[in-house]
């Protein structure tokens, strides 16, 4: 990766503050074998996936970087898992930290993949959901923000090219479907739910309506990071992907209701997914 803002090179030292690292540290060449970063909202999923790997690959020790109080890095060989919280803004953050680290570490061609968890629509719970491209709560594919005072607009774009591989690699006898994502600002309102405190106006006749649009176009699920994903490793020339398992038909309820063992099984689907993926570069080489 290269650093895209010249700016950064006339630093002496880069504080990557909310990772807890510097530029000039030691341990940053460490970094450098990097081939595949997997983003999870909690730091529970990042270090069990770390610890799953390390156990089918013995040869590779796991190391924990980052904040905890803030973000969580755990690096096990060409393997870096790193914990994002939720929504966009907090993902935005460990983002611009994350490429900027692996920039300084010189690490080349590494891809980017979110996963987590989803409300599907129109999917049975459990099923594997990789994006083939998301949308914003106001449903075009682009992120937008403000920049001494101006709109500033980055277009969303994933990689072809590494959904095809997912889905050379999924899991035998779990369903798997690629379609739209739309990653919401919002867990309630703009993921259009009944059983939020505010917005009366949100009924269960305008809930089904709007939904079956969304369907309609090939939305397949709802989530709260995918659009700056999206935009911000296209922007970085990384290839990039979305992968969630969907946890609820949103046609059938708002709520999850799972059993722990459950959730338990629907996470391991992800899991073994991503090993399947980390796999398949490793014996390439």
């Amino acid at each position: 990766m290269k650093l895209m803002n010249p700016q950064l090179a006339g630093l002496k030292k880069d504080e990557l503050y909310h990772l807890n690292l510097a530029s000039t540290d030691e341990c940053i060449k460490e970094f450098s074998q990097v081939k595949q970063v997997w983003f999870s909202g909690t730091a529970v999923r990042a270090k069990k996936f770390a610890e799953a790997f390390q156990k089918k690959h013995p040869q590779y020790t796991t190391k924990e970087f980052g904040n905890p109080n803030r973000y969580s890095l755990f690096l096990t060989g060409p393997l870096l898992t790193v914990s994002h919280g939720i929504g966009m803004s907090s993902l935005s953050v460990v983002l611009n930290e994350v490429f900027k680290l692996l920039s300084y570490a010189k690490v080349k061609s590494p891809k980017f993949i979110r996963f987590g968890t989803c409300g599907g629509l129109g999917l049975e719970p459990g099923t594997l959901v990789v994006s083939k491209n998301t949308l914003n709560g106001y449903l075009t594919s682009e992120i937008t923000w403000a920049r001494m005072g101006q709109v500033v607009s980055w277009p969303c774009a994933l990689s072809e090219n590494l959904n095809k591989q997912i889905f050379q690699v999924a899991p035998v006898g779990i369903p798997i479907v690629e379609g739209y994502t739309v990653g919401a600002d919002s867990f309630y309102e703009e993921q259009c739910r009944l059983d939020g405190f505010f917005d009366p106006e949100i009924t269960e006749q305008t809930q089904k309506s709007y939904l079956k649009k969304l369907r309609e176009e090939g939305v397949v699920n709802f989530e709260m990071e995918s659009p700056l994903f999206a935009a911000y490793t296209h922007k970085a020339g990384v290839e990039g992907a979305v992968v969630c398992v969907a946890l609820v038909n949103r046609f059938d309820s708002d709520q999850v209701e799972l059993t722990q063992d459950t959730y338990n099984n629907y996470i391991d689907r992800l899991t073994e997914l991503a090993l399947n993926l980390i796999q398949a570069d490793l014996t390439k080489g």
